[in-house]
């Protein structure tokens, strides 16, 4: 025999099942995973002509549902210990999610997983190397050396021509492969100087095409 309910207990039932769950005010905007996401294609590093994506910096992205508007929580993975960009970093993610929506952004740099080149996608690698940035095929130390002990471990790496040892000879032989010009492709390069404009930067100099360009370091 199926039992008949009166419109106030069935919209009593329907009230039960709903509660406990936030309701949204009007006016408030969802957010989705994959609109955060193309947010953060947008995004272009503020040190390099590539996207946070791309670049391989955003480790995770979760979305917490309020009844005030959803809240953002990004985690990033930065290039190295003590980059300089980090709180502007943070300040272009923050305004960019709240103009698509989100009530609050929280950003959060972390360094566990270390970030690696080997993180940066295809389409990044391609979009580094028309601006003149070489980029190795894998990370050093196997793709997944620590950022934080590539950024802190102490290299022996002479600063001066004296002793006739070239500057910068013993960091080029810890990089794991030939360094190729990102202008005319060729491998007769050599290493200008370790210290590039940034912290995750060398320069190096082609004997062929006789120009200077910056290449990734391999961490």
């Amino acid at each position: 025999m199926r039992l008949l309910l009166q419109p106030d207990e069935t919209a009593k039932r329907r009230r039960n099942k709903q509660r406990g769950r936030p309701r949204r005010e009007r006016g408030a905007t969802m957010l989705t995973r994959d609109r955060v996401m193309n947010v953060l294609q947008g995004i272009d590093d503020p040190e390099m002509p590539i996207s946070i994506i791309e670049l391989g910096i955003v480790d995770d992205v979760r979305i917490e549902t309020r009844t005030d508007g959803d809240a953002v929580h990004v985690r990033l993975l930065p290039t190295f210990v003590g980059c300089p960009a980090l709180d502007l970093l943070r300040e272009m993610v923050e305004e960019r999610l709240r103009a698509s929506g989100a009530q609050a952004v929280h950003v959060e740099f972390v360094f566990d997983p270390p970030w690696s080149v080997s993180r940066i996608s295809q389409a990044g690698r391609e979009r580094l190397e028309r601006f003149g940035i070489a980029v190795p095929q894998r990370g050093g130390q196997g793709g997944g050396a620590s950022t934080c002990q590539a950024a802190s471990r102490p290299a022996l790496v002479p600063l001066s021509r004296s002793g006739g040892e070239d500057a910068g000879a013993l960091y080029e032989a810890q990089e794991s492969e030939p360094v190729r010009c990102p202008l005319c492709g060729s491998e007769q390069t050599t290493l200008h100087s370790p210290f590039g404009p940034t912290r995750c930067r060398s320069i190096h100099y082609c004997a062929d095409c006789r120009n200077a360009f910056e290449r990734m370091k391999d961490v």
